[in-house]
This record gives C-alpha cells, structure tokens and sequence, in this order.
C-alpha cells in the first residue's frame, strides 16, 4: 500500500477496513519481509483518520510484536500502536 493509495481520498473507509481485515487473517501466516510491510500498511492506515485509527489499533494490539526469525521484532503492542496514536493525533489537531 502506497502513501498515495493512502492519502487518496476516492478510497473508502471500508476499502481500508477491508485491508484491515485482510491483515488481521493473513499476517501470521506470511513471511517476515510482508509481515513487515502488512505492519507499516497498517501503520499507515491508521493516520488516514479515527476510526480507521480504531481499526488499527485494535487489531496492532491483537496481533502484538511481528517477531523475525533473527530474533528481532516490530513491537507493535507497544511502540507501533503508540506511533498510530501520536501521528493520527497530530494530524487531526493540526488539520
């Protein structure tokens, strides 16, 4: 998912929820360069605005830290849901 599919406002708050769902069934399931993708997708869906912030959120608690097989992790019980908060906050304050 591109920045401009994101900011492309033609696109549906369903269309995203769609995404959002799609993640959540098939995340567990992919190898760690797409799981990091569906992470930054996912990411970036959540700034578009707040209920897909919801969506978001809820599902990045749900699926908890993307562990690699070298060990590493994307923490997105913690940090990940935290930088959807605080870019989506920013942006609905400013905008």
């Amino acid at each position: 998912m591109t920045k401009t599919e994101v900011l492309d406002l033609r696109l549906t708050d369903e269309f995203f929820l769609g995404c959002v769902e799609k993640i959540g069934k098939t995340i567990a399931k992919e190898e760690n360069r797409v799981r990091v993708g569906m992470g930054g997708a996912l990411m970036s869906i959540g700034k578009r605005n707040k209920k897909l912030n919801a969506a978001a959120i809820k599902l990045a608690k749900a699926i908890g830290p993307i562990h690699f097989s070298d060990g590493a992790s994307l923490p997105f019980s913690g940090v990940g849901a935290g930088i959807i908060l605080r870019t989506s906050a920013g942006r609905h304050a400013a905008g």
